[in-house]
């Protein structure tokens, strides 16, 4: 199921695999990236996702306020879920591998998950590294 829910991205869902694949059309303001996250969030909870890359490469890094809002709003949806692995595609700004890496550090930090995060350049490597079941 392919779905493209605004102008600024897409989401592709292999329910078989439970394997989400979601990409940014552009570069998207605070409050797109939070109505963003929020649906994506609630979209890996109500349908059982496992396996998710998320190709942020067209992001800038995310904002301290906006990192924050992720914490207390949709990490906490997240664990919850059944998500295993999440895979980030990202691009070779440090800021960019920084906000997403000091994002991740930090729930660690507050919550108990299992869930294994990785970044990476290519997607190809991000699937590689998910080993989705056949």
């Amino acid at each position: 199921m392919e779905v493209n829910i605004t102008e600024y991205i897409n989401v592709d869902y292999d329910k078989e695999r439970h394997f989400l694949y979601t990409s940014m059309h552009r570069t998207i303001s605070s409050e797109e990236l939070r109505n963003t996250i929020s649906f994506v969030a609630n979209f890996i909870k109500n349908e059982n996702v496992k396996y998710w890359i998320a190709d942020t490469r067209l992001l800038n890094g995310i904002l301290i306020s906006d990192q924050l809002w992720v914490l207390r709003k949709i990490v906490p949806i997240v664990i919850k879920s059944d998500l295993q692995k999440l895979a980030q595609v990202g691009n070779s700004d440090i800021f960019h591998y920084m906000s997403f890496e000091n994002l991740v550090q930090q729930a660690y930090k507050m919550f108990n998950t299992g869930i294994a995060f990785e970044q990476f350049i290519t997607y190809d490597a991000a699937l590689d590294w998910i080993a989705l079941p056949e």
